[in-house]
């Protein structure tokens, strides 16, 4: 490996790559979003569609990136998609599973050190493990989104849209 002052034409497909994997890795969320419904987890209390999803859209993503060739700045871009859709996913799927563990929450309400590597594994908030969405209600505090509609103001609760989502009774 050598470093050196990069030519026009490497910063050209750095950037264009770097572009490409952005796009990508937002492209997979559209893709995650088409494919599954977070509702039928709810009712079934089931992840493994959800992972089987996530690992799908990984192996897609890797394939573009591996099939790709070519140094034009076009091949630099769908070869960044691909890993772009691939990381994200990866990432997402790792949150997923770490949600799942008993430890999770320790780590996200530990030392500063655990809660570095929980952040670091994508479980940010008390919310992201153990009972999901029903921790996260009992949680919340009653927070207020304003809306303007056609017939005026709408004060609409956040937690209790939530609520709604996956069927929960109110908590208020």
């Amino acid at each position: 490996m050598d470093i050196k002052k990069p030519s026009q034409k490497s910063a050209i497909e750095t950037a264009s790559y770097i572009g490409g994997a952005a796009g990508g890795a937002m492209l997979s969320e559209g893709v995650f979003s088409l494919v599954h419904d977070p509702a039928k987890d709810a009712i079934t209390g089931s992840d493994t569609a959800k992972i089987v999803k996530r690992g799908a859209i990984i192996v897609g993503g890797t394939l573009l990136a591996a099939y790709v060739t070519g140094t034009s700045v076009l091949a630099s871009v769908v070869k960044g998609a691909g890993a772009g859709m691939a990381v994200n996913q990866t990432v997402r799927l790792v949150a997923d599973i770490a949600a799942k563990s008993s430890k999770a929450q320790t780590l996200a309400t530990g030392s500063k050190a655990q809660q570095f590597l929980a952040k670091t594994i994508g479980l940010s908030c008390p919310s992201d493990f153990g009972n999901g969405q029903q921790f996260a209600l009992q949680g919340a505090h009653r927070r207020s989104k304003r809306r303007s509609g056609m017939h005026g103001v709408e004060e609409v609760y956040i937690p209790e849209i939530m609520a709604q989502r996956v069927g929960l009774e109110s908590i208020y």
